[in-house]
Parts: structure tokens; sequence; C-alpha cells
């Protein structure tokens, strides 16, 4: 129980159940959520940062984050409050960051050809951490950036065809293996077969 004491002068102390402050406390915090992707699993939510298991997470799906502490993020997948590792989720881009990765790959079609944005039609774009792979229609054909934030600004480090170039391409871009992995699997989820 939860004791608060409310309008002191009148005495009037109000408990409350632990279940229901924690209701309250996830209805508070939704405003401030983000969202995540379990992308590999089953994933484990746990009671506590490295603590027993609460539930597993069985397919791939989107859900809301309320901080972190460590390496472990806080979130309601269970409908309750748990942790989960943050190897097993990739954090979902927000609009601002996607509105400003797209004003980049746009300066930068237009810094290689005059007029080169015009027409531009995002199809999607896929961030992990600070790296993001930008893919676009304009007219019958289409391209590809990547970009990588540095600075507090995303600049585009390559643009390039529908081709696949493979996986080393954008490590040669400047994206980690690691971060590689994780941008492919979201956005091309197929992508391996097309490996050499």
């Amino acid at each position: 129980m939860f004791k608060i004491t409310a309008f002191s002068k009148l005495g009037l102390t109000l408990f409350i159940s632990a279940i229901i402050m924690e209701s309250l406390l996830q209805r508070a915090n939704a405003q401030f959520a983000s969202q995540a992707i379990v992308f590999d699993p089953p994933s484990n939510v746990r009671a506590t940062p490295n603590g027993t298991v609460i539930c597993s997470v069985t397919s791939q799906q989107n859900i809301n984050i309320y901080g972190s502490t460590n390496q472990w993020y806080k979130t309601d997948a269970c409908g309750k409050i748990g942790y989960i590792h943050q190897s097993q989720i990739q954090l979902t881009s927000n609009s601002g960051v996607k509105q400003q990765i797209k004003q980049a790959v746009l300066s930068s079609l237009n810094a290689e050809t005059t007029n080169l944005s015009y027409g531009v039609q995002f199809r999607e774009i896929t961030v992990v951490d600070n790296y993001a792979i930008a893919s676009w229609l304009r007219g019958e054909g289409g391209g590809s950036a990547i970009a990588i934030k540095q600075d507090n600004s995303w600049h585009v480090t390559a643009t390039f065809g529908d081709d696949w170039g493979g996986i080393q391409r954008f490590v040669d871009n400047g994206i980690p293996y690691p971060i590689a992995e994780k941008l492919l699997n979201q956005a091309y989820p197929g992508w391996r077969q097309w490996e050499p």
C-alpha cells in the first residue's frame, strides 16, 4: 500500500493499493512512451533488470518503452511493467528524425544533380541508433541512401540505385557490421538471400 496524505489541514490520508498506483503510473507514463520493435523473438521480459522472467514476447511486434536502466528497457509488453534487454529490441524512430533524414537525402540528391530531388517519394526510412537507410521512388526509378548522424545532424554518406550491393556496401560507407545487419533485417527482411 502507498500512503498519500492530502489536504494536510484536514488530516485526510488516502491509501492506494500498489496495483492501482502501478496502473495510474502506466497511464501517466503512456504519454511519454516511445516505441520499439522486438525483432528477434522469443524475447524475455523480466520483473527487474536481469531478474526473473515474467513473460516472453513470441512474435515480432511493437512495444512501448518507458525509459532505460543500463542495457535494460522498461516496458509494459506483458500488461505490467517489466524489463527487456536492448539486444532484443530496436527503438522505433520518430517522425522528426525521419523528416531530418529526408531533408539530408534531398539535399544530397540536389548536390549531385540540380533538381534531382524533384518528385522523390520516400518508400521507407529505417533507423538504428545513429545510422539510417532511406529508399525512394522517382518516376519509374528509385534508389537508396545511407545516412549517419554526426554532430547532431544527419549526413548522407552514399546514394545508389536499386541495385543490391550487399551488406558490404553499408559497411564500406560507415555503418558497423552489427548495425548494418539490424538495419537490413528491418528494411529488407529477406536480404540474406541476395548475398553472394
